[in-house]
């Protein structure tokens, strides 16, 4: 690939320069609105280690990137000659980088160079795409041609619905979640869809009721003895086996409770008493 024509400043000037996108299928301006950037200015060094930037420029009130009014397809990016003048005189590179989350991607390379008055050079296109032109009192600006990308594969979707997916729902890779709400029962989702099929076991991402949780009935089932103990006293050990727990009632004292027999001792879950 071969390398884009830089900016050229000298020490006794601000940076400004535009870059005006088109889309390289017709030369259309190619909208910008509504996207981040932020250009990283770095000494073009040669280093094993990471060089640090000089100065990040982005989008923020006043920290130097905004679109050009009334040209939403035009970048502008401002270094007042104070800020410039602490740099150290060479080459640098100002790629610009656009911002999604937390995330940023190589946009479009930009070059710099920064010399003396004396080393003040102006500098033409070579190569189809980029032209470089010269206004009145302003920097050159600077205008490449976007390049479209390689298509991306399609991303998952989750598709949503009250009764379970069919064959015929979504592609491969989708989620799918049944909303039971409607009949005061829980969500639950299948997926991912693969060679056209749908799993045939949900999981259960909403609890409703107990039957929701897979295991837990059988395992209270095993633990919990459903019929009641009446008594005309509270429980000992002897009521029922240890590890397992018991409603019992005391018709002495017509108190209903909640009991674990916990290595032979009878615990009150309730209102937390050892018998």
């Amino acid at each position: 690939m071969a390398d884009f024509p830089p900016f050229a400043y000298t020490t006794q000037e601000s940076w400004y320069g535009e870059l005006s996108f088109k889309a390289a299928e017709d030369g259309s301006a190619l909208p910008l609105a509504g996207r981040r950037f932020e250009m990283h200015i770095t000494p073009a060094t040669t280093s094993a280690q990471l060089v640090p930037p000089v100065l990040v420029l982005s989008m923020d009130e006043g920290r130097g990137l905004s679109l050009k009014q009334g040209d939403p397809g035009t970048l502008i990016f401002r270094v007042p000659k104070e800020t410039a003048n602490t740099f150290p005189r060479g080459d640098f590179t100002a790629d610009v980088l656009e911002v999604v989350g937390t995330d940023r991607y190589l946009f479009m390379p930009v070059r710099i160079t920064y010399a003396e008055p004396s080393g003040l050079r102006a500098f033409l296109s070579r190569f189809l795409g980029v032209s470089v032109s010269f206004a009145a009192r302003q920097q050159p600006i600077y205008t490449p041609l976007a390049v479209p990308g390689r298509e991306g594969r399609p991303g998952a979707t989750i598709l949503t619905s009250s009764v379970p997916p069919v064959p015929a729902d979504g592609k491969d890779g989708d989620f799918f979640i049944e909303d039971r709400t409607a009949a005061s029962q829980g969500r639950r989702m299948y997926g991912p869809k693969s060679g056209g099929v749908w799993p045939g076991a949900p999981w259960n991402i909403q609890v409703a009721a107990i039957s929701d949780v897979p295991g837990l009935t059988g395992a209270l089932t095993e633990k919990l003895d459903r019929n009641m103990l009446v008594k005309s006293s509270a429980p000992v050990a002897a009521d029922f086996p240890a590890g397992t727990i018991r409603v019992a009632k005391n018709t002495a004292t017509g108190r209903i409770s909640l009991f674990v027999n916990d290595g032979g001792a009878i615990i009150d879950l309730i209102n937390g008493q050892e018998f």
